[in-house]
């Protein structure tokens, strides 16, 4: 399964075929995304319907309602969900973390000769074993998804004041340049989840624990592989998160009312379900096969110690905080 062709278009033909396991990882992704879909779906809905669907600023909206309204509604709906919200929450992100530990471990090319087991198994023995580091990696990327966020925020506040001082037209300052920000998030956040996928395949693929190692790591195969890390990942998550866009904006716009035209839209989003689930897979399987490249033996047969001795850096200000006092 090691690449010899560093080509992206074929590393992912690679990718794409068929392996031992596959459809049923691709079927538990698709349950985990009916189950991340469904049930919050009824538990919104069924509040709406007895009360607040009543009401005249709902019943008198013949076409979709504004986006501003759907979130008034939202905001109305009862505080006992906020719980059932966050466990959800939390079920989900668990869960997905055993899959992705599991798809990884599957996807291992080290693990073909070992006896064979229930795919079930194996992504419960990988995300029981790997749970702990990927939750500090998925912890690191949320960390630096909200300073990437902040940042762009903040650089597209000072340009809408530079542009009002200097007389830009209302719509680049208040459409324009938000909607450029708000771009630069979604991009951000999207390269930062492919370069935290990169990690986790390498936490598991090498039987790792340090997150922050695991995540410099995957930098430096970014480095590396310009076009085949980083930009490969991260179109094909752009291209499952478009797709859902597209629809969402879609079935706003129609409104499918009749029986027919409703099962249609079931049918049409429970595909485009499957084939997010399918990328999914590829994206797992694709960052497997680039770690499996031999000539970044180097970069995997780095210790997994702390990067720079991050874990040292608290004693180390701690003692400078201790000789100051006393010397004072």
């Amino acid at each position: 399964m090691a690449v010899t062709d560093p080509h992206p278009l074929r590393q992912l033909a690679q990718a794409a075929r068929p392996a031992p396991g596959s459809l049923r990882l691709a079927l538990y992704h698709l349950l985990l995304l009916l189950l991340t879909a469904v049930p919050p779906f009824l538990v919104t809905l069924l509040p709406l319907l007895g009360r607040q669907a009543r009401q005249p600023w709902f019943t008198d909206h013949d076409a979709p309602l504004p986006g501003i309204t759907a979130l008034h509604l939202l905001a109305s709906l009862p505080t006992a969900l906020v719980p059932v919200a966050i466990a959800t929450v939390a079920a989900v992100v668990v869960a997905s973390l055993f899959l992705s530990a599991g798809a990884l471990a599957v996807a291992d090319p080290a693990r073909t000769g070992l006896p064979s087991c229930s795919i079930l198994s194996r992504i419960t023995d990988a995300g029981t074993h790997h749970l702990w580091p990927l939750t500090r990696l998925l912890l690191a990327i949320a960390t630096l998804d909200a300073l990437a966020v902040l940042a762009l925020q903040t650089a597209t506040d000072a340009l809408a004041r530079h542009g009002e001082s200097s007389g830009w037209s209302a719509m680049a300052c208040e459409l324009t340049l938000p909607a450029l920000g708000a771009l630069g998030a979604a991009l951000a956040v999207a390269a930062l989840g492919a370069l935290g996928l990169l990690a986790r395949a390498l936490l598991v693929l090498d039987d790792r624990h340090r997150a922050l190692r695991a995540l410099w790591l995957a930098l430096r195969l970014a480095a590396r592989r310009p076009l085949a890390a980083i930009p490969t990942l991260l179109a094909l998550s752009l291209l499952a998160q478009t797709a859902s866009a597209a629809f969402l904006a879609l079935w706003r716009q129609t409104a499918p009312a009749s029986t027919p035209a409703l099962t249609a839209t079931a049918l049409a989003w429970l595909a485009l379900l499957a084939a997010s689930a399918w990328i999914w897979l590829l994206s797992h399987r694709y960052a497997v096969l680039l770690w499996t490249r031999h000539d970044l033996t180097d970069l995997r047969q780095t210790p997994d110690t702390p990067p720079y001795g991050l874990t040292r850096l608290p004693t180390r200000l701690w003692r400078r905080l201790r000789r100051t006092s006393t010397a004072a």
